[in-house]
């Protein structure tokens, strides 16, 4: 597969995850640019993307849709810990059994909490050595968990009760 025009990100989970499990029946791309997903097609036999993102275009199915029975996720990381542990939590429950998760992103807006949040989803999460300015998190083992649930919380001048995901106030 050609890695052409992919940015470093995308470029490392692309890696990544043909060095992982090269022979996956399905694979879902979350959270990342329409090229990764071409890239991903070339690579494995059954490719279902996920996007919650303003610029990159919203998605059709719902994330537990996309995962399910997954033995491969290319993620790319968010920038909110609440947005992961919905997004690992979500992957743990509904991709398959042994799935290999992939997440990565800029190494300047990652945190070692992540592999705390990731850990809760799945049993070994182990971060990889930075390529360039992008470094990867590969977890395994999905851990039991049930579907992420949305948080609540009263605008105290009108009264008016808002609901949310992880990642309902994050940004691209």
């Amino acid at each position: 597969c050609s890695p052409t025009g992919l940015d470093a990100v995308a470029r490392l989970l692309l890696a990544d995850g043909t060095a992982l499990a090269p022979d996956a029946a399905r694979v879902a791309v979350v959270d990342a640019g329409a090229g990764l997903d071409d890239a991903a097609r070339e690579a494995w036999p059954a490719v279902h993307a996920y996007r919650d993102r303003l610029d990159a275009g919203p998605s059709t199915d719902t994330l537990a849709e996309a995962v399910e029975g997954a033995e491969l996720v290319l993620l790319d990381l968010p920038t909110s810990l609440d947005a992961l542990e919905d997004t690992a939590r979500t992957v743990s429950t509904h991709a398959a059994p042994g799935v290999v998760l992939v997440a990565a992103g800029r190494s300047k807006h990652m945190t070692p909490r992540q592999n705390d949040v990731l850990g809760r989803a799945f049993e070994q999460v182990q971060a990889q050595r930075g390529v360039g300015k992008c470094r990867a998190l590969h977890a395994r083992g999905a851990r039991p968990a049930e579907d992420p649930t949305p948080r609540t919380a009263e605008e105290q001048t009108t009264g008016l009760q808002l609901v949310a995901h992880g990642g309902g106030f994050n940004g691209p």
